[in-house]
């Protein structure tokens, strides 16, 4: 049989055979780094169960219960008002509709101690010119100190003095109250 030589590649020469030991290091490696990889998982696994400082420090902490009163005893007597129902008081204004009445109470800041409520309610006094005042709350082990100000009637009125406060960087919550 005739070689066609008209389409023969010049200088062609065939890929060398590899040879099976090559193929047996490839598959030594990749081996070895399985075994280390689990290796490390293993170790990392018998010091997590042994040395894990939460445990240590859970053991050590007497568990007791948490009584989270403030929210019992207040959810009765008022409510805060929502960024949605603010929201959508101030577009039903926009609307022509009238102001939602009530009593609202903003809320400047709550605090462990007296001298810090007081020299907050005193810094809206001189700065502000805004008639602050410190309510006292008395939990079932703890007292807090609460800055207001208000009662507002509508709940737009309440919305300008908190903005009035968000201009000046102090962030507040609006509150209503039921009659008691």
């Amino acid at each position: 049989m005739p070689k066609d030589l008209k389409y023969r590649i010049p200088n062609f020469q065939a890929p060398p055979k590899r040879s099976p030991w090559n193929a047996r290091r490839m598959l030594m490696m990749l081996l070895a780094i399985t075994a280390i990889v689990l290796l490390g998982f293993f170790i990392q696994i018998g010091t997590k169960s042994s040395l894990n400082p939460s445990m240590i420090l859970e053991s050590l902490i007497p568990k007791t219960e948490t009584h989270f009163t403030f929210f019992r005893i207040l959810e009765d007597q008022e409510s805060r008002v929502s960024e949605a129902a603010i929201n959508e008081e101030a577009r039903n204004i926009r609307l022509g509709q009238p102001a939602t009445e009530g009593r609202f109470y903003i809320q400047a800041g709550i605090f462990k101690s007296k001298q810090e409520a007081l020299a907050l309610k005193e810094t809206l006094e001189a700065s502000e010119k805004m008639k602050a005042a410190v309510a006292m709350i008395h939990l079932d082990f703890s007292t807090w100190y609460r800055v207001e100000l208000g009662p507002y009637r509508t709940l737009g009125d309440a919305e300008k003095i908190r903005d009035f406060l968000r201009e000046r960087t102090m962030d507040s919550i609006i509150n209503t109250r039921t009659p008691q």
